[in-house]
C-alpha cells in the first residue's frame, strides 16, 4: 500500500514504497504519474500490481506527469509554473541519490486537467490527437532521461479514466526511435494499435 508523505515542491508529493516499511536503500523502480486523486488512490496501485511492482517502488506525482516535468518557459510562465520542472528535477534527484531505482515508468491520463489548462484551445480533444499530445511530452521526458538517468528502462503509458471498481484501460507509447512510436493497446483497451509519427 502506498504511504503519503508530502512535499514542498508546489503539488508534488512523494510517495514512500508500496511496501509497509520505509525504504532505506535501492527500490526497483519509480513511477511518476500525475497529481490527479482518481490516479493516485486507485488505478496506480493496481496498475503497480499489473506492472508486476509490488513492493519498493516509489511513486513521484506532479501535474500532468510528463507534461509537469518537463514544462518549458514558454507554456510555464503565462500560468505562473515557471519553477514546476526545477523542482520536478531536485526532487528526482534526492529520490535517485537516496534510493538507486533501476527504472522509471510514466504514467500520463487522458482528460487531463493540467494538458487543458496549459494547451488551452489547442488542447486535444481526439483520442487520437490526444495521444500525440502526450507522446510529444513523454519524448521531452525521454530525452531529459537520456542524461538524468542514462542507460535505464523508462517505460511510458496513458491511462483512461475510468469509473471506480471497472477494469484499468491504458496504452503502452513506445519508441521506435526519436521521431516514431508505436501505441501498444492492452487488454483493457478498445482502441486499435497504431503508428504516430512526433515533430
Amino acid at each position: 500500500m502506498f504511504k503519503f508523505l508530502s512535499l514542498m515542491f508546489f503539488t508534488i508529493g512523494l510517495l514512500s514504497p508500496l511496501s509497509q516499511s520505509h525504504a532505506h536503500g535501492p527500490v526497483k523502480a519509480l513511477i511518476v504519474s500525475c497529481v490527479d486523486y482518481r490516479l493516485v488512490t486507485d488505478d496506480v496501485p493496481d496498475f503497480a500490481k499489473i506492472l508486476g511492482l509490488t513492493e519498493k517502488t516509489d511513486l513521484l506525482t506532479i501535474p500532468g506527469a510528463s507534461l509537469g516535468a518537463t514544462l518549458s518557459p514558454d507554456k510555464a510562465d503565462p500560468h505562473h509554473m515557471h519553477d514546476l520542472e526545477a523542482a520536478f528535477n531536485q526532487t528526482f534527484e534526492f529520490m535517485k541519490t537516496a534510493h538507486n531505482f533501476e527504472e522509471v515508468y510514466v504514467i500520463d491520463h487522458r482528460d487531463c486537467g493540467m494538458y487543458k489548462k496549459i494547451y488551452g484551445d489547442k488542447y486535444a480533444k481526439e483520442r487520437y490527437d490526444e495521444t500525440k499530445q502526450h507522446a510529444e511530452n513523454m519524448k521531452k521526458f525521454r530525452e531529459k532521461m537520456k542524461t538524468a538517468f542514462p542507460d535505464k528502462t523508462v517505460r511510458f503509458f496513458l491511462m483512461d479514466i475510468v469509473p471506480a471498481g471497472q477494469p484499468i484501460k491504458y496504452d503502452e507509447i513506445k519508441f521506435k526511435n526519436d521521431n516514431e512510436i508505436d501505441v501498444v493497446t492492452t487488454a483493457w483497451s478498445d482502441q486499435p494499435a497504431q503508428t504516430l509519427t512526433l515533430p
